[in-house]
């Protein structure tokens, strides 16, 4: 990873070609149709993201709201029970198929540029954990502001490169997800991003208890010798071996044997969880959230 010299903004080096990008998200990363995670762990999610819309609709009365990256559209649906008239964007049919087909969600495919919703459409627009994932974030800035309306809301979630836990796990850290993850943000390099934008900050949140203690705890696995991410890969639904890195005869060794991190996860998790309470109290938070907001006037 390099800096860029004049934003500060973390770039992954080399960035991989499309090509390559494409080969980074096979059916199995998609859920192939079907849900993402095992059943208890699918539930976790839902309930996430039921508690996660009722925070944006507390800090914006519903109405319509776009989210880039939506996934599976579980932020989406919770949304339509709040109320609010929700579009989603996808870059696969695979992505989008689950959201579309057993949520029925209105979940566009394509580059959010190149899709050209109408100026001014959307009272919110939310990235949660897709903003790293694009490959020229202020572009996608620019064109949130065109489809926002005057007073709306940017909600951009990503992993805080400059957290605690980043800063321990250094290499090993859970979050850094390269190459998948195309860019890397701290506090001051995200909140620039939305101020060079026209936007204006309306909060900076470091609490994230779904993802947070999670970070702990799969980094320290990770930081232990267990083949990278193996615990986080052993939570999908389905297969795939593009989510863990696992060195050489690790499978021979007792670090290769998930049974081993299943007795080791509640004492980890435990742990996990107050460090993220501790880090969240200190603003030093393993993901963070941004909140911006288009200026009435003059935006």
């Amino acid at each position: 990873m390099t800096r860029c010299s004049s934003c500060g903004v973390g770039i992954t080096t080399p960035l991989p070609s499309a090509a390559e990008v494409e080969a980074l998200y096979p059916p199995a990363h998609y859920g192939s149709g079907g849900p993402r995670y095992r059943p208890t762990v699918e539930r976790v999610a839902v309930w996430f993201r039921r508690a996660r819309a009722a925070w944006i609709s507390r800090l914006h009365p519903p109405g319509s709201v776009l989210e880039v990256g939506c996934g599976h559209g579980y932020l989406l649906a919770a949304l339509r029970d709040w109320g609010w008239t929700v579009q989603g964007v996808e870059l696969h049919d695979d992505s989008a198929a689950y959201g579309r087909k057993v949520l029925d969600l209105p979940i566009a495919v394509g580059d959010l540029a190149a899709l050209r919703f109408p100026a001014a459409s959307f009272d919110v627009v939310v990235f949660w954990h897709s903003f790293e994932h694009l490959p020229d974030p202020a572009a996608a800035l620019r064109e949130t502001i065109r489809v926002l309306r005057p007073g709306g809301l940017v909600i951009v979630a990503v992993p805080n490169m400059s957290s605690w836990q980043a800063r321990w796990a250094g290499p090993h850290w859970f979050h850094w997800e390269i190459p998948r993850h195309l860019l890397h943000f701290d506090p001051s390099t995200l909140t620039a991003l939305f101020r060079r934008a026209g936007l204006e900050i309306e909060r900076v949140s470091h609490a994230n208890w779904e993802q947070n203690p999670f970070g702990w705890m799969q980094s320290a696995f990770n930081v232990l010798g267990f083949p990278a991410n193996q615990y986080f890969a052993g939570l999908w639904a389905a297969p795939d071996a593009s989510r863990q890195s696992r060195p050489p005869g690790s499978s021979r060794s007792i670090l290769g044997r998930p049974i081993v991190q299943r007795v080791l996860a509640p004492p980890l998790l435990l742990g996990a969880v107050f460090l993220a309470a501790v880090e969240t109290a200190c603003h030093q938070g393993g993901t963070m959230t941004v909140v911006g907001r288009r200026a009435v006037k003059g935006g």
